[in-house]
């Protein structure tokens, strides 16, 4: 459950230098973090310290994803992208030269080792909204949820609003974002819907009652 000894250094450094913690605090919890029984996100114990709160959080995330190389996307993520280039022809967001020049744009990121969905490439571009993204999404079996804890975002395949899902890394319930504008994911989860991608995606932790959020 823990990200990479690297995330959460950077995680702890970002923190420190946007002013969010001391230098005091950022060795208090990583202390927490070395002696918990159960691993623990750094994100998590500082918010629950109440050292950070969740806006912090996620800014910090978004920081973290700017200034860090991530997994250019697989083969299946990159037949969704296509399949969301040809909806958003479809619904005449956006014509078939601009979802051609987006992948490229996409493509070369990738090779940079840098990971963006199409759909964040339109919307940097300016091409499209992040409303019309939500819709093409919509029309995928795919909705934008995050989580309230360490404040990771995912696609998730075939949500249904009287589903509980729970975040992949932390455990913590997933909801809709705190910024609605952002279209920004960190991960996918597939909760097996019938008519759902077939994606290499991870499956979704077991529903049911969730743990309250301070």
């Amino acid at each position: 459950m823990y990200q990479n000894i690297q995330e959460e250094l950077l995680f702890g450094r970002i923190a420190v230098k946007k002013g969010f913690i001391t230098e005091e605090q950022l060795k208090e919890c990583i202390e927490i973090q070395k002696r918990s029984a159960e691993p623990q996100l750094l994100g998590i114990i500082l918010r629950d310290k109440g050292y950070i709160n969740r806006e912090q959080l996620r800014e910090i995330v978004e920081y973290q994803k700017k200034h860090m190389r991530r997994p250019a996307t697989d083969p299946e993520e990159q037949k969704s992208d296509i399949a969301f280039g040809f909806i958003a022809v479809k619904l005449k967001y956006t014509t078939l030269d601009r979802v051609y020049e987006c992948v490229r744009e996409q493509t070369k990121a990738a090779k940079l080792g840098l990971y963006f969905r199409l759909g964040e490439v339109f919307v940097k571009k300016g091409y499209l909204t992040s409303e019309q993204v939500k819709d093409i999404l919509a029309q995928q079996n795919r909705t934008i949820l995050e989580c309230v804890g360490c404040g990771t975002r995912f696609n998730v395949i075939g949500y249904t609003p009287d589903r509980a899902v729970k975040c992949t890394k932390c455990g913590r319930r997933l909801e809709a974002p705190s910024d609605p504008h952002s279209i920004a994911v960190d991960k996918a989860i597939n909760l097996g819907a019938a008519g759902g991608d077939d994606e290499d995606e991870e499956e979704a932790p077991g529903s049911g009652s969730d743990e309250s959020i301070e």
